[in-house]
């Protein structure tokens, strides 16, 4: 995904940064993570699978809508619909994005020769990330801001208050989810980065790609399922253990900041600090394994 024109840019912008007394300061730290993300950026910019991304998560978000019929009714109505289908389709397209990140570069030799420059492999995987990040943004937003046009002229405006609820329909909450949506989707990214680092070809990333994919989504759940009808997990400690997969925590931030504010005061499902928190983790803990198997390389 990179061309030799976007690797002489980077490569000239990062050796300036070395060539005799860099800046001190915040400049010297930032230098490189910009020059690789500019980098990054173009590089996705330039290929044609980010746009077959964009249009196709753009059809299927739209699609699942359209057939759920909530857009006719309400916007909560609309996030009721589309919340299963986001907690697939966004580490799909976010870890497909992400897995041939600094893969491509190790395949080129365009890794090495990066290796050599004075950047920090910190440095190297954030820059990398944030210029996955910014169009990854924008294929995941968009879509949100068709569904949300789709629901404002759809919508009757006697719809606005639920008679079996206590709360009242609201564009905020509609935004509330875009927002989870795309931090989910940043997280599952920095997984894909995380496969891009640790990958040893094409073949070995696509099969750690779809292996994310499925923890993701599936198997991390799964294993907390199991935990409860054990009895394993309970009490106290279940919002805790709900944070620890990835799809269970955003679900939770659903529920608790945009579908049971809507519908009143309720028992609580989910733990917004221990979700927020269970994502970060997983969001910095992909990009440190990453970090680690770069400086290995």
């Amino acid at each position: 995904m990179t061309d030799e024109a976007t690797g002489a840019s980077v490569d000239e912008r990062i050796q300036s940064q070395g060539d005799g007394s860099p800046p001190a300061g915040r400049r010297s730290l930032t230098a490189p993570i910009a020059a690789i993300a500019a980098r990054e950026l173009r590089s996705t910019m330039r290929s044609t699978g980010g746009l077959l991304f964009a249009a196709a998560l753009s059809v299927a978000i739209v699609g699942v809508a359209y057939a759920g019929g909530g857009y006719r009714s309400s916007y909560l109505a609309t996030s009721v619909d589309l919340l299963a289908a986001l907690e697939v389709l966004l580490p799909v397209v976010a870890v497909a994005f992400g897995y041939r990140t600094l893969l491509s570069d190790a395949r080129s030799g365009e890794l090495d020769v990066l290796l050599t420059y004075p950047v920090a492999a910190w440095q190297h995987v954030l820059g990398a990330y944030l210029g996955r990040a910014i169009p990854l943004s924008a294929v995941v937003l968009v879509p949100f801001l068709a569904v949300a046009g789709l629901v404002s002229v759809s919508t009757a405006p006697e719809a606005s208050v639920f008679a079996t609820h206590a709360g009242a329909d609201s564009p905020i909450l509609f935004a509330r989810l875009a927002a989870l949506s795309l931090l989910y989707a940043l997280v599952a990214l920095s997984v894909g980065v995380a496969v891009s680092a640790v990958a040893t070809s094409a073949r070995v990333g696509i099969a750690l790609s779809v292996g994310a994919v499925v923890g993701i989504v599936l198997v991390a759940d799964l294993a907390i399922v199991g935990g409860l009808a054990s009895g394993a997990i309970g009490g106290e400690s279940i919002h805790a253990t709900l944070a620890l997969s990835p799809a269970s925590a955003f679900r939770g931030l659903v529920f608790e900041t945009v579908i049971s504010v809507a519908g009143g005061a309720g028992p609580e499902t989910a733990s917004t600090t221990a979700s927020l928190t269970g994502l970060s983790a997983w969001l910095v803990g992909s990009l440190a394994v990453a970090v680690v198997a770069l400086r290995l390389r």
